[in-house]
């Protein structure tokens, strides 16, 4: 037939959506009636009929073998070398059914067998298998299986776990089996620890001790590893009493003259190889973390309300994701840190175009990648502040649904240890969007608006409470009224940046564009220096000597966001250029924790967006 020239002929796509998988059943078909054959698989003298097309697609190796000027392209019986015949089988059942059942009897047989003749997604599958058997009766096991076969991530998430259960593991006998050079990289590869340096050496020795004759040789290179200047004088003196200790020195005088050789070396220097000035007093053991400055929800320029949770190593350059707030997008919530944990409580929601305050919380732990829930406020409440004293939280003022509903100041205190809150002495006037921080046992609330007057009343007064007696001090008030800005305690100093006030001309807000630093002790504030890029709902937060102001409205228009992160060295008193954040970013909270190198995260990439992961493969190593 021939189309016209009034009626072309049009084309019309045909595709069956289940011709590849009749293809591979009839393929399987011929094989379990034993046509067609043209090659024959032996191994451990098993014979294995099969189709050479079948193995081309399925398998690089066998491509090559058959396609390339090999000698086995024209052989009809093939013997494969370093492949079992339950794993052969196996692996043949793969290729002509996609389908494989993973077990613990079959598991080793199965990735030799994947591994040698190079079928990638196999040998994925099996990693992933191991992952998900991975507990402290085979952990050492997998480690060997992972390392044998080349497994990078299953190795590191088998690191990850052995040092998260590392209290656990010494205490069992498969602790013996790890050989000297699974120990030497597990301690040189920065994983965190589940327990004290005292009692990583104390494990070390009992592992020494065990098999001292071929043991002892290394010890020198093996007790090298531990950070002694992690070590206190007491522990040490309480560890030479014990077994252990004890023990070693008999097998071999030479570790007592080493460990004391490295006891006096650290203290000669505290900040030896692996030290640092900083307190890392809220973590068992610092190995294995970095601190990092972590962003806490807020407003996306695109994105609107997020949960995201993101990480930044200042070595590193680069925002990472970290976790989500395990709660419908939010803002205005409370944050703050005890013992290393991220408390995120209360903030407001929109739901039917409606905002609606909530009186939640939640716990993050870095170590364990894990959120659990807390016993909510008595009041539900948000645009306040949460501060963190003594290991207790603590809620001051802020917003409810209903601002008649809530008691004028309220204020309320939690105890982690018995999960219960209970109130505390309150303001005398409820305010909200105020900031606040802490200086040893007192929280300083300065700023923000009241919340019982109609229109914006911002204030300028700096409070104290002292949470050993519940009371409340009125200190000097601030250089200039602020609301919507950012609070630190840094050393023995307060800095209060970014927000807005109220023009007394003209009635307009206007961006405070100041840093100003308040002395608890002369109860002085002083202008410490302008903000290049002035802004408002902006976070403030410090590594070392230096802050970090991020994000925020700015940019020279009062409602538009910005991107920023411009850093004020307070010792040498100087601003320095900052890689912005990713994306615009407003109405959110910076913390600093302590988080574990080890993680495999996605970075945030430009535009704010986080690279997502495929489904069941997660960043935590520790993840069952």
């Amino acid at each position: 037939m021939r189309p016209s020239k009034d009626c072309p002929l049009k084309a019309f796509n045909f595709e069956a959506s289940g011709h590849s998988a009749s293809v591979l059943t009839g393929l399987n078909a011929l094989r379990e009636k034993d046509q067609l054959f043209d090659v024959t698989l032996v191994a451990d003298g098993q014979s294995f009929g099969a189709h050479r097309v079948a193995l081309a697609a399925s398998s690089d190796y066998f491509r090559a073998m058959f396609t390339d000027a090999m000698l086995e392209c024209k052989q009809t019986q093939i013997e494969l070398n370093g492949v079992g015949a339950l794993g052969l089988k196996h692996i043949l059942d793969y290729a002509y059914t996609s389908k494989l059942t993973l077990t613990l009897g079959n598991i080793q047989d199965i990735l030799r067998a994947a591994s040698h003749l190079q079928l990638l997604p196999v040998v994925s599958a099996c990693a992933s298998y191991l992952h998900l058997q991975l507990d402290l009766d085979n952990c050492i096991d997998i480690l060997t299986i992972a390392e044998t076969y080349s497994l990078p991530e299953l190795t590191r998430i088998v690191y990850c776990y052995i040092g998260q259960n590392f209290d656990r593991l010494v205490q069992m006998p498969e602790f013996e089996n790890m050989s000297s050079s699974q120990i030497l990289h597990f301690l040189h590869s920065e994983f965190p620890i589940s327990c004290r340096e005292v009692e990583v050496l104390q494990a070390l020795l009992l592992w020494l001790n065990k098999d001292p004759i071929s043991r002892m040789d290394g010890a020198k290179e093996l007790l090298s590893c531990v950070r002694f200047q992690s070590i206190r004088r007491n522990e040490f003196q309480d560890l030479k009493k014990s077994c252990a200790y004890k023990e070693a020195r008999g097998h071999s005088p030479h570790v007592a003259n080493l460990l004391s050789g490295f006891m006096f070396g650290c203290r000669r220097s505290r900040v030896a190889r692996y030290g640092t000035t900083e307190d890392t007093s809220c973590l068992i053991n610092p190995r294995g973390f970095k601190k990092a400055i972590v962003n806490i929800g807020g407003f996306h320029c695109t994105r609107g309300l997020i949960n995201d949770v993101t990480y930044f190593h200042p070595h590193s350059n680069q925002w990472k994701r970290l976790t989500s707030i395990p709660h419908v997008e939010q803002c205005d919530f409370g944050v703050a840190v005890i013992d290393n944990e991220l408390y995120v409580v209360g903030g407001c929601f929109n739901q039917s175009l409606q905002e609606h305050v909530h009186p939640f919380g939640f716990k993050y732990n870095p170590r364990s990648d894990k959120w659990t829930t807390i016993l909510p406020m008595l009041q539900e409440r948000c645009r306040f502040y949460l501060a963190a004293v003594a290991r207790k939280l603590y809620a001051i003022g802020g917003m409810t649904e209903q601002s008649e509903a809530m008691d004028p100041g309220s204020c309320e205190c939690y105890n982690p240890e018995t999960d219960t809150w209970h109130e505390i002495s309150g303001l005398a006037v409820n305010r909200t969007q105020h900031a606040g921080a802490v200086q040893g046992h007192c929280v300083y609330i300065s700023g923000g608006l009241d919340s019982g007057v109609v229109g914006d009343s911002v204030f300028d007064a700096l409070l104290c409470y002292n949470v050993d007696e519940d009371a409340w001090m009125t200190k000097a008030p601030m250089l200039q009224s602020r609301a919507d800005h950012a609070m630190l305690a840094h050393a023995d100093k307060i800095y209060v940046a970014g927000g807005w006030h109220e023009d007394p001309s003209t009635g307009d807000r206007v961006i405070t564009d100041t840093i100003d630093c308040y002395d608890p002790v002369a109860d002085q504030w002083l202008c410490l220096t302008t903000v290049p890029t002035p802004r408002y709902h902006c976070s403030l937060t410090a590594l070392g000597s230096t802050l970090y102001l991020i994000g925020g409205f700015g940019e020279g228009q009062f409602n538009r966001a910005t991107k920023k992160i411009e850093t004020f060295d307070v010792v040498q008193g100087k601003w320095e250029e900052h890689e912005d954040y990713p994306a615009e970013l407003w109405e959110h909270c910076s913390s600093v924790l302590y988080v574990p190198t080890c993680r495999n995260d996605n970075n945030v990439t430009r535009g704010g967006d986080i690279g997502r992961r495929s489904r069941g493969h997660s960043s935590n190593p520790y993840a069952q």
